[in-house]
């Protein structure tokens, strides 16, 4: 049979979720691949954490993370296996993963501390790129036969995390979110509080809003849950669907388009490199 690069396992199932490409790899394996051949490769176990909650648990960005784990479970015929933790954390992800205190952590880079603002580059930036653009800036190498792409050397060689990142979904562009009153000008959003994170957030906040990650640790539905009440004005989250799922709908009823925030966001998982270099070959 063809040798097997579980590396090639990993990084191509985080880079497409459920995508065609991991279809066509998990075919490609099955049809080159028997059982005693499988049974010969050793068993791998990894932690994953995520910030999606179960907060979040009916929307689609929910099962991401658990996609990426059971296709790099099917495709290895069960030898490896990756366990999800649902902690919910965004800031500490990150930390934890370049520590080695987990092997990989599945989140949006522009959840963490803005310690690393360059990596929000690898996420969602105002007025930034369309999708077939990001995903083209994510897998771009200075010189092709370089090993790691150019936002992949950002997090080793100048953040000195020891982490290598891969692609792990995306929800295209995202909807600019539910406002409790309509808007009409900028001077409509000033002392106005909105549930919005990354550099989004830094933007409306100079325009004289108060965001979420201003009043400490919220999580989305405690941002709903607020919109309701009427402590916040605005909630985003990614797209209609996932929104009603939030009951987004029924809190506000106005709905603005688009999100110029996150033209094209992305989602990652981050693995750290010393657990990714004991994989086998």
């Amino acid at each position: 049979m063809n040798s097997v690069n579980r590396r090639i396992f990993t990084s191509t199932a985080a880079g497409t979720v459920a995508g065609l490409t991991a279809g066509w790899l998990v075919g490609k394996y099955r049809s080159t691949s028997d059982v005693p051949e499988i049974n010969q490769f050793p068993r791998v176990s990894w932690q994953m954490q995520t910030f999606l909650s179960d907060s979040v648990k009916n929307t689609i960005l929910y099962d991401a993370p658990e996609k990426v784990c059971t296709l790099v479970e099917n495709m290895t015929g069960g030898r490896f296996k990756i366990t999800l933790e649902r902690t919910g954390e965004t800031q500490e992800i990150l930390t934890k993963v370049s520590a080695g205190d987990i092997q990989c952590g599945y989140s949006g880079i522009y959840y963490s501390t803005p310690t690393y603002r360059p990596l929000f580059f690898g996420c969602a930036i105002p007025f930034g790129l369309n999708l077939q653009e990001q995903i083209a800036w994510l897998n771009y190498k200075k010189n092709p036969n370089d090993e790691l792409t150019y936002i992949q050397s950002i997090y080793k060689d100048k953040l000195k995390l020891n982490i290598i990142p891969f692609l792990a979904g995306t929800t295209g562009s995202q909807m600019g979110g539910w406002f409790k009153e309509k808007v009409t000008s900028i001077n409509d959003l000033k002392g106005k509080v909105m549930r919005i994170p990354g550099l989004g957030a830094e933007v409306l906040q100079k325009l004289g809003m108060t965001t979420h990650d201003q009043l400490g640790s919220i999580s989305v539905s405690d941002a709903v849950d607020r919109l309701q009440t009427g402590k916040f004005s605005s909630v985003e989250w990614t797209g209609p669907y996932d929104d009603m799922q939030l009951d987004l709908h029924k809190a506000a009823k106005f709905y603005y388009y688009p999100g110029w925030w996150e033209p094209s966001t992305t989602f990652d998982v981050q693995v750290n490199i010393d657990a990714w270099k004991k994989l086998p070959p």
